[in-house]
């Protein structure tokens, strides 16, 4: 399995952290995306601004990531479902008690596999090992903190 390295930024908002990530993507081999938690919501279903200047619907570069993470019809609303069920900061006790029932340790053992396919395909479409994701939200941190490689 190929290795990744998440420099993962939390924090508050309006504390820095973009420039922080916007400075550290700036080293050689390492690749910033600013708040990857955002991509359902300000990428997918608002289709704002890439860095690049293209919405995100019409980016090259993330219409290759949505096709390597969403393979099939439906899969973008499960992803959703299982965000809102694990992925925000009302959720970080529950990942921090763990465990809890079956059905809960599928979901999330699901989500973290779409976790760990999204993190991988930026990788590999960035041509970068190091990745920069300023996303702050303490439940990501935890979730990524369990995916192997």
């Amino acid at each position: 399995m190929q290795q990744l390295d998440i420099i993962y930024i939390a924090g508050s908002g309006r504390s820095g952290t973009t420039v922080l990530d916007r400075v550290v993507g700036t080293y050689p081999g390492v690749a910033s995306f600013n708040e990857v938690y955002r991509l359902l919501t300000e990428g997918m279903a608002d289709n704002n601004l890439c860095a690049c200047g293209e919405h995100f619907r019409d980016c090259g570069f993330w219409r290759k990531i949505v096709e390597d993470v969403f393979p099939n019809p439906g899969d973008i609303e499960r992803v959703q479902l299982l965000h809102n069920r694990y992925d925000h900061t009302r959720h970080v006790l529950r990942l921090l008690l763990l465990p809890y029932g079956g059905k809960y340790q599928r979901g999330l053992k699901e989500y973290r596999e779409w976790l760990r396919r999204l993190y991988f395909s930026l990788a590999r479409e960035s041509g970068s090992s190091v990745l920069v994701d300023s996303s702050k939200v303490p439940s990501r941190a935890l979730l990524l903190s369990g995916l192997p490689g």
